[in-house]
């Protein structure tokens, strides 16, 4: 599996899929900016699928969700646990947990 970082808006990213990520929430979960953009996109599927699964956005948890509306067939919803606990070594532990899996 190869990775790649872009700067590409994430509907015009070619790839087999791409990765969001999310916070925990007090009852759900907290959205980046990114995550927003892209559920906007998808008509509030990621966010339905999270709601549905009861997705728990725990440091390295995620979702696969399928989508047909963008060129990445998969979109991967990533936790990053609590927002207030964010740190670069956070995001490392979260990103290596979801590529070894």
């Amino acid at each position: 599996m190869t990775f790649e970082f872009s700067t590409n808006s994430l509907d015009r990213i070619s790839a087999d899929g791409i990765a969001v990520f999310v916070f925990e929430g007090k009852k759900n979960f907290v959205p980046t900016e990114w995550f927003s953009y892209l559920d906007k996109l998808l008509g509030n599927l990621l966010s339905e699928i999270i709601n549905s699964e009861g997705f728990e956005p725990k440091v390295g948890n995620f979702l696969t969700v399928y989508n047909q509306k963008i060129l990445a067939k998969k979109v991967y919803v990533v936790g990053l646990g609590k927002k207030e606990d964010f740190s670069l070594n956070v995001l490392r532990r979260a990103v290596a947990i979801f590529t070894k899996s």
